[in-house]
């Protein structure tokens, strides 16, 4: 384990891997409360080609994966379940990539969060058809797309999923993977009368 906080460290950075055990319990409480067990660490990486190498480095030592977005899950949905589980803080990956307001499409980093969202169109006098969970202000677009949320917006225009274009997915061999109506070369997202 030593060796894994090491390379993560040498990646990342002394402020991008954590391992106080106060602050590993933080990390390993949501709503519901405590989780049984503590994550080996927290890796906060600030880009998404630093987020692909750790993906590499943790998978080639066997360490489990938890993504963690603004921690507002209460269903236990990022807490380790199993010792040596890294768990991973998307929170700096939160950048509003594009608006375009022409093919009224976002893209939005996993990390971004429903109000930072919700105020940058807002400017623009626009939104999205659904516009968030509950807990909108602190919750990420990323973690509302890993459960398919429902709440602002979902009565008119469905759930998270009837939103979504597309996904970038960071695989465990680091490479990303394109979904959605935006993956071919060249494409932009569009909207089909029957679905994403």
């Amino acid at each position: 384990n030593d060796g894994a906080l090491g390379m993560l460290q040498s990646l990342l950075g002394p402020d991008g891997v954590i391992t106080d055990p106060a602050e590993l319990a933080y990390y390993a409480t949501d709503i519901s409360g405590e989780g049984e067990v503590l994550p080996l660490c927290v890796i906060k990486p600030i880009a998404v080609d630093q987020l692909c190498q750790a993906v590499t480095i943790c998978n080639g030592l066997g360490l489990p994966l938890v993504p963690r977005g603004g921690g507002m899950s209460y269903t236990q949905g990022y807490l380790p379940e199993r010792p040596n589980t890294v768990t991973v803080d998307l929170g700096a990956l939160n950048q509003i990539e594009e608006i375009n307001e022409g093919d009224m499409f976002v893209t939005v980093q996993a990390g971004c969060t429903w109000a930072a969202l919700y105020n940058a169109l807002k400017e623009r006098g626009l939104r999205t058809p659904f516009f968030g969970p509950l807990s909108g202000m602190i919750s990420t677009v990323g973690g509302a797309a890993s459960n398919n949320a429902t709440f602002f917006g979902s009565g008119a225009y469905g759930s998270m999923d009837d939103s979504v274009l597309g996904l970038d997915v960071v695989l465990a061999d680091g490479s990303i993977l394109e979904t959605g109506a935006s993956a071919a070369d060249g494409r932009s997202p569009f909207q089909r009368s029957f679905g994403p």
